[in-house]
């Protein structure tokens, strides 16, 4: 019988190609031409920057480190390179800043890495490294001068007055039958004279569940036929003492 041969529908998969990692040679020309052109590269687009304009940087900028010879690297490839050494030198600067803020004994802070340093004296002035000047952190309220006015905004941030009662009275809370949803009606100073301290009566029976109806058991139907039997077992009777009577 001939051979038959069979194709096989999942051919084996192909290794990937992994390309050279970047020399220290390339790093340090990546971050010198970066350098050089860092205001074009890191400003945002306009009629005068483009995206063709930085993307013809980068492209020179691959050649040159195309020359050293040790491997084949895209503009594409060389923008990422300089973005993750970026990246990392944020995350380096950020916990040197964190450790050196703290108070108290404890180890020294780890040194920030040689090849990060040229990178974050060229980025330490913008604000994705150092924040926003003046920028104030979330959930932090700054004291001052309020005015007599509030609206319905500063409402419930505004602390409530002390009563202008003596101290010996007490004031006593009786929750309203009907209070008002809207934020404006609510005071922002509590009562000067005392609540009075009576309760309202609220007529709540049409909120009380109505009562429900029995199932009918066998039982029931049981006691149902007897008492329908001792009728029909009266009604004969009196039709036989009527006959009787007749005769």
């Amino acid at each position: 019988m001939a051979d038959q041969t069979i194709d096989n529908p999942c051919p084996a998969k192909l290794p990937r190609l992994r390309k050279t990692k970047y020399s220290v040679a390339e790093e340090n020309l990546i971050q010198e031409e970066a350098s050089k052109y860092h205001y074009i590269l890191q400003e945002k687009h306009s009629n005068e920057i483009t995206n063709k304009k930085k993307k013809k940087i980068w492209d020179c900028i691959a050649v040159k480190v195309n020359s050293l010879g040790v491997a084949y690297r895209t503009g594409n490839e060389i923008r990422d390179k300089w973005r993750n050494t970026v990246s990392k030198a944020k995350k380096a600067f950020t916990e040197q800043r964190r450790e050196v803020s703290k108070t108290g004994g404890g180890p020294p802070p780890k040194p920030i890495p040689p090849q990060f340093e040229a990178v974050i004296d060229l980025m330490k002035d913008s604000s994705s490294f150092t924040g926003i000047d003046g920028g104030l952190e979330t959930d932090i309220f700054i004291s001052g001068t309020h005015n007599t006015s509030h609206s319905d905004d500063d409402l419930f941030t505004t602390p409530l007055a002390s009563p202008t009662t003596d101290t010996t009275d007490t004031v006593a809370e009786t929750p309203s039958p009907k209070p008002s949803t809207s934020a404006a009606s609510v005071p922002t100073t509590l009562p000067s004279k005392p609540v009075s301290t009576k309760t309202a009566v609220v007529d709540c029976s049409h909120v009380l569940p109505t009562s429900r109806k029995r199932k009918t058991s066998s039982d029931d139907i049981r006691e149902l036929q007897a008492q329908v039997l001792k009728g029909q077992l009266e009604e004969q009777k009196l039709n036989k003492q009527k006959l009787q009577s007749t005769n």
